[in-house]
């Protein structure tokens, strides 16, 4: 049998509920963590409160007068901060910050970006890579999985290849030893660019060509050039007279081929074998 409950005791049962506790109503908090794979329940709370205070503040813009300047200054502040960091999709309307929750933040976590941006399965994977050192956002190497990528950092660790030369102009802003610099200014050159594979994806000027043992042809796009073998040449086996083909072709039309990539088309398979592996296999199937 239970005691009668004493003076004091029924005073603490009027402030704690023992029925209802706040620890049973964190379901959507823990799909949260699970969702992002976040170790630290300080973060989320933290994302929250910011979410809060976001919401708190564009309610208190809103109800400004519209015509107020201070009203369109902070809303501007407010929207550009906002969209920098890539919590809202667009900069019109202060109604995009009720949308502003914890996971608005949890999108922008470097694991949760690193899967979206296919360089890792998952984001286990995306974490330990993050933690070992793997990732680096700009010049910087983060190894800190709670770090939020704004839309900046993400622009300057998305430079477009085919801007390679402003990207080396931004090396060149980071403390670099001459030696490095003269190296990379080298291949700023048109003519170092084309000793190696370029990065680029090539634009194909397709030549389609074809030789027979009493003469060749070569057609590109409504161009069109020939010629008929000497006796002597006419001797020579079928595949080197394939690839003399090529060269006349070649020699056809020297200044308009000037800085193109050429593709032959030819039905010659040791011709073909033969070009795609000349120069140690530098050249493009």
């Amino acid at each position: 049998m239970v005691r009668k409950l004493k003076y004091h005791e029924k005073k603490l049962l009027k402030k704690v509920d023992f029925i209802n506790w706040e620890v049973d109503n964190n379901i959507h908090e823990v799909k949260v963590l699970r969702k992002f794979r976040m170790d630290k329940r300080e973060d989320y709370t933290k994302y929250n409160k910011l979410s809060r205070n976001i919401r708190d503040l564009a309610q208190k813009i809103s109800d400004l007068d519209e015509k107020d300047p201070f009203r369109v200054q902070s809303t501007a502040k407010l929207l550009e901060k906002l969209y920098s960091m890539g919590l809202i999709p667009t900069k019109q309307s202060l109604l995009l910050c009720d949308n502003v929750s914890a996971s608005s933040f949890c999108r922008r976590r470097l694991p949760t970006m690193v899967v979206k941006l296919r360089m890792a399965q998952n984001l286990k994977t995306a974490i330990t890579f993050i933690e070992q050192g793997h990732i680096r956002v700009g010049p910087e190497v983060i190894k800190d999985p709670a770090f939020l990528v704004t839309r900046l950092s993400l622009l300057l660790s998305l430079l477009d290849i085919h801007h390679l030369i402003g990207y080396l102009t931004l090396v060149e802003q980071i403390c670099l030893s001459s030696s490095v610099k003269l190296s990379l200014s080298l291949w700023r050159q048109s003519p170092c660019l084309a000793l190696g594979v370029s990065f680029l994806q090539p634009t194909w000027t397709v030549i389609t060509k074809e030789a027979i043992l009493m003469g060749w042809g070569a057609v590109w796009g409504t161009r069109r050039t020939q010629g008929v073998w000497s006796p002597l040449e006419a001797r020579l086996p079928i595949n080197t007279l394939e690839l003399c083909a090529i060269l006349l072709a070649l020699q056809a039309w020297p200044h308009l081929m000037q800085e193109k990539c050429i593709r032959f088309q030819s039905d010659n398979v040791t011709a073909v074998a033969y070009i795609n592996h000349i120069r140690e296999g530098l050249a493009v199937p």
